[in-house]
């Protein structure tokens, strides 16, 4: 009866240790749980108060906490001190890949690509690890295999459109920086069968044209780049398409229509009808009266009289392009018209094709819808324009 008594105690004391070690377990997962929970619902201030009051046990708690800590944190070198101090303490522990993907994302950020790379590629249970290692390998400028590998990966795995969306163009362009033109627009085709919205989206569009624009028959760039005009022509992707189309009309003339530029009805000279002259008795025209357009007072007031007519080359920003010039007198005469309308203007040295030019602009413009109101006052002074940014 005795050993009979020792034997249950001993039975009973193992269970409860059991019981111990499983209810520590439960509970060292629940307090995990809970800030994963509200750092996914966005609760940052929930999140930080959670972990200040947080109490490391063992080394996969003391991960965690530098982990979440380093999530939280808007400093990127505080952050990067947490996520290293996590690996360090998670090596192979449940929370190693997670922390690896944060390295790898901060890494690439710093554009030290080989260094993410070395990060990310221990990660083998995290879809969005494919999508980072595409990138990485794609920014090195020499693993473009594996770039689309993993961005093939990643569209298979993932369910994040917008990022699944940006592997596709990966893809792209990594075959568009071997030359590989056919395989890129299949690539934007494959985008477009998945993502039918991105046939009104002008990045996709100017993407398509300039792919297109690099093959034997770059003429079938047109309706492309034409698209992305028709979309919005304020934007630098429509400045980018305009570029293109003014030199597929250098290269294949009176093919190429540029009527799409002038949404308002202008034509372009050459496309001016040819109308037969009859002869007709002399009769006295009543002079033109001058033209005053309407000043719109927003434009007004930015208008600086006291600027350099003639620059080195324009600062950053939105302008209007007025026209390009081999005599620099006919340049300064369309600018003063400008400037006598209370628009600034001016212009600057080019060198088009071995010779020197001189281009003209107006602006800069704040907006959009200001420099949309100068190209009005300038079209009713009969000057044309064009959107121009200037980048840098």
């Amino acid at each position: 009866m005795d050993l009979s008594g020792n034997i249950l105690r001993k039975n009973s004391l193992i269970t409860i240790v059991i019981l111990l070690i499983f209810s520590s377990l439960m509970s060292v997962k629940a307090r995990h749980q809970m800030i994963v929970d509200e750092f996914e619902k966005g609760n940052k201030q929930a999140v930080q108060d959670s972990l200040s009051a947080f109490k490391q046990y063992d080394s996969e708690d003391t991960a965690f906490y530098n982990l979440y800590m380093g999530k939280i944190e808007t400093n990127l070198t505080t952050a990067e001190t947490f996520f290293l101090k996590a690996i360090k303490e998670g090596r192979k522990g449940a929370y190693y890949e997670d922390t690896c993907l944060e390295m790898g994302k901060i890494r690439f950020f710093q554009r030290r690509y080989s260094d993410a790379v070395e990060y990310l590629q221990h990660i083998r249970s995290i879809p969005e690890a494919h999508f980072w290692l595409a990138r990485a390998y794609y920014k090195t400028g020499k693993q473009f295999e594996r770039a689309r590998s993993e961005a093939a990966v990643y569209i298979s795995a993932s369910t994040d459109d917008e990022r699944k969306k940006l592997a596709y163009f990966t893809i792209a362009d990594s075959w568009a920086d071997n030359y590989r033109y056919p395989e890129a627009i299949k690539a934007l085709n494959n985008l477009a069968n998945a993502y039918p919205d991105m046939l009104q989206s002008q990045y996709y569009l100017l993407k398509m044209g300039n792919y297109i624009f690099k093959t034997e028959k770059p003429n079938d760039s047109y309706e492309y780049y034409k698209q992305v005009v028709s979309i919005d022509r304020f934007t630098p992707y429509a400045y980018e398409a305009e570029k293109q189309l003014y030199i597929l009309k250098t290269m294949f003339k009176s093919s190429v229509d540029l009527s799409c530029l002038y949404p308002e009805g202008e034509i372009e000279p050459d496309k001016k009808p040819q109308v037969t002259i009859k002869e007709e008795p002399i009769v006295e025209v009543p002079k033109k009266e001058e033209i005053k357009p309407e000043i719109r007072e927003d434009i007004v007031a930015t208008f600086e009289a006291m600027k350099p007519v003639k620059i080195n080359k324009p600062e950053k920003g939105m302008y209007l392009q007025l026209g390009r010039f081999s005599v620099e007198k006919n340049a300064n005469q369309v600018v003063e018209k400008v400037r006598n309308c209370k628009i600034n203007s001016c212009y600057y040295i080019a060198n088009y094709q071995d010779q020197d030019t001189f281009v003209v602009l107006a602006g800069p413009f704040a907006t959009g819808t200001e420099a949309g109101a100068a190209k009005k006052i300038l079209k009713e002074l009969e000057i044309n324009s064009f959107l121009r940014v200037v980048n840098e």
